[in-house]
């Protein structure tokens, strides 16, 4: 199968990675970069859409209120864009 988790999911995906990643595997993006800043929700969303995976997790534990409640729509319109993907 796999050798290690840097192939399941890559720091920057390619056409393989990707295709592993739609024969079941998710993904999950944190709100802290590497360098400890915050990820924007929007980079995250267009992720996802580019990777396509069977599923994606959304890491909210360290936004503000008010900024998951605006993301609520960015994060219906991804759904009915990728339908087949959980979120």
């Amino acid at each position: 199968m796999f050798e290690s988790p840097q192939e399941v999911i890559p720091q920057h995906p390619n056409a393989e990675s990707r295709e592993k990643l739609r024969q079941g595997f998710g993904l999950v993006l944190c709100t802290r970069q590497k360098d400890e800043s915050l990820a924007v929700l929007s980079d995250q969303i267009e992720t996802a859409e580019t990777i396509r995976p069977a599923a994606v997790q959304f890491d909210f534990r360290n936004r503000e209120i008010e900024e998951i409640r605006e993301s609520q729509a960015a994060l219906c319109a991804l759904r009915n864009k990728l339908p087949g993907m959980q979120l």
